[in-house]
């Protein structure tokens, strides 16, 4: 069942399985009695301005087949100038001349004056089989690869080497197809690598053998084949049948509200709270006898006023609304009317004066 084909397709938050792969590495070190070397001009057009000519990136690798008569590779690359000083070019490929990935890997590079601190660099490529643990989240868009170790038992995820043929293929037509206009592109980002290993802004070109050279190469040869396969996999999907079935997690969006330690204490303190509530409703008849009062009602403040006066030695001229039970729709407010007497000042006094609607006054309040 492929994954377009789950019925859960669309509300899956992320997946997870695990896949065979290749934990790619290299070692390099200098050989100066490498075979592999740039030469050229082709002809003498060099002395025309802007007018490129061809160089030559021929030799073997020590991992070539050497029985006479020898097989030479070689391939044109466009220079400027009297001699390939702006090139570095490479030759990557198995053992032997077979076709069938067999090992060891070797990169050979040669490189123009430019670039001499990259010149008879040869390195190995080491291929080990390894478990891949692969997160995809569909909604962050990323897909987050983590091998789970060398030698974890697994198995070959492609034992008849084609996959690292082809992979060494890609990598050994990359020069063949790079730009090397007055510079080489291998070259300056090879040099930009060595540069960050420095940690310093420029590179002494006059030490060849710096230490941050041989790392930089390495780490720079490995994120080329890292890439390699994994386009060379994307590729693959493309190809009905080339995949196989892999037992496939996945982790569907819900939603979680708090902790279950948290639950259960606020479960704990609401139950009694409850049950009092429910105890004061019952002992209160459920709060039938509670008067309608509205705090922005200004009759109902000041009919409120009178009755909580009547008693207290206030001005109150007639006390007659304690029949009143604060609902401010109750018709002894509607034939009262309110008015209020202030002036500007501090130390002024406002006056509230209720009046029943064609009677005497009925309260009359004066607060400071």
């Amino acid at each position: 069942m492929s994954l377009q084909q789950l019925p859960l397709i669309g509300r899956i938050d992320r997946y997870n399985f695990t896949e065979g792969g290749y934990v790619t590495s290299a070692s390099c070190k200098f050989n100066e009695s490498s075979a592999w070397a740039l030469s050229g001009p082709v002809d003498d057009s060099c002395d025309q301005v802007g007018v490129p000519n061809f160089c030559w990136a021929n030799g073997r690798r020590p991992n070539d087949d050497w029985t006479p008569p020898p097989d030479i590779t070689w391939y044109a690359l466009p220079c400027f100038g009297p001699s390939p000083a702006a090139i570095v070019a490479w030759s990557a490929g198995s053992c032997c001349g077979l076709t069938n990935g067999t090992s060891p890997y070797i990169v050979s590079i040669a490189a123009g004056d430019y670039y001499m601190f990259l010149n008879n660099l040869q390195c190995e490529l080491f291929f080990a089989p390894a478990a891949m643990d692969v997160s995809v989240s569909v909604s962050d868009r990323t897909i987050r690869v983590v091998p789970q170790g060398e030698n974890t038992g697994i198995e070959d995820p492609e034992p008849r080497g084609q996959l690292r043929q082809w992979a060494l293929r890609d990598l050994f037509t990359l020069p063949m197809i790079e730009s090397n206009l007055y510079v080489s592109t291998i070259g300056e980002a090879l040099r930009t690598n060595i540069v960050n290993k420095l940690d310093s802004p420029s590179l002494n070109v006059s030490q060849p053998y710096n230490a941050a050279i041989l790392p930089a190469v390495e780490d720079a040869l490995e994120a080329a084949m890292d890439d390699i396969l994994l386009s060379l996999g994307d590729a693959a999907l493309t190809q009905p049948g080339s995949y196989d079935t892999l037992n496939t997690s996945f982790h569907i969006s819900v939603i979680h509200i708090g902790s279950r330690k948290y639950i259960l204490a606020l479960f704990a303190i609401n139950v009694p709270a409850m049950m009092l509530i429910c105890l004061l409703s019952i002992y209160t008849r459920l709060f039938m006898a509670s008067p309608a009062f509205d705090f922005a009602d200004l009759g109902g403040i000041v009919a409120g006023v009178s009755n909580a006066s009547a008693g207290t030695g206030e001005d109150v001229l007639s006390p007659n609304l304690k029949g009143w039970n604060g609902d401010p729709a109750d018709p002894l407010l509607r034939r009262s009317v309110v008015a209020i007497d202030s002036r500007l000042g501090s130390t002024e006094a406002i006056c509230v004066t209720v009046r029943r609607i064609g009677t005497q006054v009925i309260t009359q309040k004066t607060v400071r």
